[in-house]
């Protein structure tokens, strides 16, 4: 077999340009070149050659780690499928967790949609939540909370916001005031070195939507709620944001929901 470089493009369906760089890059060279015409023809190594090379890319190998293994042995080819592997297995991970988000607002929204809130206290059992502390305080301004949320960012392969549940967790003092204590990055995956622990336990949740009811309203009505039911409260709580400025610039469309922890 000894076919022009169009004519082998075409079988291989890849393209001219591509089969020049091949040849630049000394990954795939023409098996004769007509020295009159300038002609480049491939053969059946050729051919298989392409194969391989095809092979490789979808694998996920650079142009340089393919031209390598096409002429190394299988000690060298170990190596560099290893190092492939990982990196497959942590771009998988990392789209794992893109999808757990897209998911998690898409349930958000749907809710929204229908209506389906929380809207008056109710009383849960939540299961363990780990994470880590965000170091914020009540008196930070907003420079303060973006200085504090990049510098954790910067050691984390995606955003915060996808990896974890956004949240700002809460002290309750002696007068019913919610105090935030600091941001929070909570995941129901157990982490070793976690920051905060929220085992499990009961709940009274409530959702607190839009801007137009102050969040210390909807407080008032879980408190009203205990006192009701013979609850009391342990003096943590978390705020959940469910839908924040991310999912929509509508802040009537805006939910965090408030949860507070229930002594045994």
């Amino acid at each position: 077999m000894r076919l022009i470089i169009g004519e082998f493009a075409k079988l291989h369906g890849v393209g001219i340009q591509t089969l020049h760089y091949y040849d630049s890059k000394e990954i795939l060279k023409p098996a004769w070149i007509d020295p009159e015409t300038g002609y480049r023809f491939y053969n059946e190594e050729s051919s298989d050659r392409l194969w391989k090379i095809k092979a490789l890319k979808s694998a996920g190998l650079s142009l340089k780690e393919i031209r390598d293994l096409l002429d190394a042995d299988v000690s060298y080819t170990e190596a560099i499928f290893e190092k492939t592997a990982k990196e497959l297995k942590n771009r998988i991970e990392q789209e794992q967790q893109m999808l757990k988000y897209l998911n998690r607002s898409l349930q958000a929204i749907r809710k929204w949609n229908q209506g389906d809130w929380v809207k008056e206290p109710r009383l849960v059992e939540i299961s363990d939540r780990t994470g880590y502390v965000i170091e914020v305080k009540e008196s930070d301004d907003r420079e303060m909370r973006f200085r504090a949320l990049e510098t954790f960012q910067k050691h984390l392969p995606l955003h915060v916001d996808i990896l974890f549940q956004p949240s700002r967790v809460m002290k309750i003092d002696e007068t019913d005031e919610p105090i935030l204590a600091c941001y929070g990055a909570l995941t129901e995956v157990p982490l070793e070195d976690a920051e905060l622990e929220m085992p499990k336990g009961q709940f009274v949740v409530m959702d607190h939507i839009g801007i137009h009811q102050s969040v210390g309203r909807t407080y008032d009505q879980i408190f009203q709620y205990c006192r009701k039911n013979a609850l009391q409260w342990t003096g943590n709580a978390l705020e959940l944001f469910v839908i924040d400025p991310h999912l929509s610039s509508n802040a009537e469309n805006w939910v965090r929901q408030i949860q507070v922890e229930i002594q045994k």
